[in-house]
């Protein structure tokens, strides 16, 4: 049977303000700022060049310059951010030889990874919420209109999530190769030529794009409230964008648990 992991709370605490801490003085974190603000630089090139034409109003921000093109264009950025600063969230403590020190505390090792999980579920979502109110501050400041408080909460939840499974799969990678280039390499293949290749023998449902492009879809619904042509395949992607992540930390956390750090 699988252990249980046990998590005692104030040592857990204590583990993640420590991993905060050193992201923080983290070259990873400069690039990760770097890279985030690409997507509200799009926003202002993308409000520069529009049309004398195109009438301003709530509806045209909300769904296709906030939804429509700047949230596209956050999930394609922080795909990448996600996995560039995960790829040695563990390997890094083998390449740096931190592993022998700290895998042989007196904290169990799942512990260890679950806290370098949380740590950095809560760094990109403080990078990405900050990501999106500077857009939304974008938008007020060059047009005058903020973006509806619920298309925002559905533009983070949405690309939260898709960051989350790329973090997800690099950290599995990272644990189970110790390898660096590796756990950066494959989600990078996955993502930018898998889908690609997965369309070409007919098989998207492994592709977590397709599941992505679906649980975009089926957000939308609660934006224009029209459920009409809700599907039982949005719906199901949009679990396995939710719950699928959750999946591999554990796995990441029980495999992890197994190997030998001296090798």
């Amino acid at each position: 049977m699988i252990e249980r992991i046990q998590i005692n709370k104030k040592r857990l605490i204590r583990l993640i303000s420590f991993f905060l801490r050193s992201y923080r003085r983290d070259l990873r974190t400069i690039i990760s700022i770097i890279l985030s603000i690409i997507a509200p630089i799009y926003l202002i090139n993308i409000i520069v060049n529009l049309s004398d034409s195109i009438i301003i109003n709530q509806e045209f921000v909300d769904n296709y310059l906030f939804w429509g093109s700047f949230i596209t264009y956050s999930i394609i950025i922080f795909r990448f951010i996600s996995i560039i600063i995960t790829s040695d969230i563990i390997s890094g403590d083998f390449s740096h030889k931190r592993a022998m020190i700290l895998y042989t505390l007196p904290i169990s090792r799942g512990e260890i990874i679950f806290s370098k999980a949380i740590t950095m579920m809560i760094y990109l979502f403080i990078l990405q919420s900050l990501t999106l109110i500077i857009s939304s501050l974008i938008l007020w400041i060059m047009l005058g209109l903020i973006v509806s408080f619920n298309v925002f909460l559905l533009g983070l939840l949405i690309s939260y999530l898709s960051a989350l499974f790329y973090f997800s799969l690099t950290l599995l990678l990272s644990g189970t190769t110790r390898n660096t280039i590796v756990s950066a390499l494959i989600p990078l293949i996955y993502v930018y030529i898998g889908p690609q290749i997965f369309s070409i023998f007919d098989l998207n449902q492994l592709s977590y794009v397709f599941h992505e492009n679906n649980g975009r879809i089926l957000l939308q619904y609660f934006i224009y409230g029209d459920f009409t042509g809700l599907n039982i395949e949005q719906i199901s992607s949009f679990i396995i964008l939710c719950v699928l992540p959750i999946i591999i930390i554990i796995i990441t956390i029980f495999f992890f648990k197994q190997i030998d750090i001296r090798i």
